[in-house]
């Protein structure tokens, strides 16, 4: 409850937190006592129970408010004497009650990250989450509140913007074949990110090498697109220094008007030593018609190349189509082109295929969840109007089967698959917490990668607005 004393327990170490002076960093320090009773948390209005989601100010006893704020030793954090609503807990539904004497996480919207145990130098032992070094060369980057996916996935992101390029790549000496569809961001969100990353990512100030001891900053050109990779197969031939992987097939997902397999073949055979990219920009829909898409995945820095954002590995993409079934370049704000009584909306969700040097990064080591609040057609919020939502689940065609030299394939009964590695997935139409609109909400959660073929799921849900008075749909 607002304002009621509690006290805060730390896993990891099992201790609580307390104000204590210390020389260095900002003065918190720990206590093994369990029954404190000296942090309250508040809230701006109201006095019902603090909710999952909900904006928050934490005061600790003697010490004032915990804010966000950049210092010289030890996390960034300072007091204020003011309520700073900043924080909110994670690990619940959104707009759910946070219970006592449960396991929550602290996220800090300033900063656009988690707070948690971690060992250093100078102060208190605590560190952000993607600060920490457990992610190998793809660490975490802080995400700005007005893009955070609404998944409650630490470390997720959600973007939009138009289909301008995709293509795949095959490793030469590297074991993989990555596909990458890029976006250019809307201009609102390329803003937002780019002040972000300025002030809150590790070498974001640093980011282009220019001579080994001069460095320039990340500058908004760097985000005008931006991209996402994944890595899913269903055949890989297993040769003497000449390994070959055969993609899943990803026609249907990618709008391609070529089979991926044969696209990935041409990629592999053109390998080399180097790797070899192929371009399917010309062979999709999704850039042909300018399609407005929207990704959702972890959003990382891709440290071996010293400072270059992606969204890797992809969990998952949206898209909307019209009536005849294709790609929607019309935005959802757009009321003069979005279609007023039929979207159909293609939402596809992966998960790297366990051959990808990603699969060391901490946070894929677990089941993963994305859940999308996608737009309804214009005239579904008038009066006397209702929305029936008809869910399909097309086929995937594994390729490899029957195929001859192929050493290793994806195991499935027979040659279409409709899933794999998919935990579970749900659809309804809800209200978005985050604008009160009613939306179609798409939940898939993917297992970890436990093998070489990566996850698959693909599904395709139909709304189409009804008269509630005279039972038809209203004319397209």
């Amino acid at each position: 409850m607002p304002g009621r004393g509690l006290t805060l327990w730390n896993i990891p170490n099992n201790q609580s937190i307390r104000y204590g002076e210390r020389d260095y960093g900002i003065n918190l320090i720990w206590d093994s006592a369990a029954d404190l009773g000296n942090v309250t948390i508040e809230r701006s209005s109201g006095s019902n129970a603090i909710r999952f989601g909900d904006a928050v100010a934490i005061r600790i006893q003697s010490g004032g408010y915990v804010r966000y704020e950049e210092r010289d030793y030890g996390i960034n954090l300072v007091w204020s004497s003011q309520a700073i609503y900043e924080w909110e807990a994670t690990g619940g539904v959104t707009g759910h009650a946070v219970p006592i004497n449960r396991q929550v996480g602290l996220f800090n919207r300033t900063h656009g990250d988690h707070l948690v145990y971690g060992s250093r130098s100078w102060g208190i032992n605590l560190m952000w989450w993607s600060d920490l070094d457990i992610f190998e060369d793809y660490p975490p980057l802080p995400i700005p509140q007005a893009l955070r996916s609404r998944s409650g996935e630490p470390g997720q992101i959600e973007l939009s913007g138009t289909a301008s390029e995709i293509e795949v790549f095959h490793g030469g000496t590297d074991d993989e074949l990555d596909w990458s569809i890029y976006i250019r961001l809307d201009a609102g969100q390329r803003r937002t990110l780019f002040q972000h990353l300025i002030q809150h990512a590790t070498n974001a100030k640093e980011a282009h090498l220019i001579t080994p001891l001069i460095f320039t900053p990340l500058t908004e050109d760097d985000l005008e697109r931006v991209y996402c990779e994944w890595m899913v197969l269903d055949g890989w031939v297993n040769s003497l220094f000449d390994e070959k992987f055969f993609s899943a097939d990803l026609t249907r997902t990618l709008a391609l008007q070529k089979k991926a397999w044969d696209i990935s073949a041409k990629a592999a055979q053109e390998q080399g030593l180097t790797g070899a990219t192929v371009s399917a920009t010309l062979d999709s829909l999704l850039c042909a018609t300018n399609a407005y898409v929207l990704l959702q995945g972890a959003f990382v820095n891709d440290r071996a190349h010293h400072f270059r954002v992606e969204i890797h590995p992809l969990d998952a993409l949206a898209y909307a189509l019209d009536a005849q079934g294709r790609p929607l370049s019309a935005t959802p704000d757009d009321p003069t082109r979005w279609p007023p009584t039929v979207v159909t909306w293609r939402v596809a969700a992966f998960t790297n295929s366990s051959f990808h040097r990603i699969n060391g990064a901490d946070y894929i080591k677990k089941d993963r969840t994305s859940t999308w609040y996608l737009p309804l057609p214009s005239s579904a919020h008038l009066p006397g109007f209702n929305t029936p939502v008809s869910a399909s689940f097309p086929d995937f065609t594994n390729e490899a089967r029957g195929r001859p030299g192929m050493n290793d394939l994806r195991q499935t009964p027979d040659e279409q698959y409709r899933d794999y590695g998919v935990r579970e997935h749900s659809s309804a139409i809800e209200t978005d917490p985050r604008d009160g609109v009613r939306k179609l909400r798409v939940t898939v959660t993917m297992q970890p990668a436990s093998d070489f073929w990566g996850g698959m799921f693909l599904g395709e849900y139909t709304l189409r607005t009804r008269s509630q008075v005279i039972g038809t749909a209203a004319e397209q």
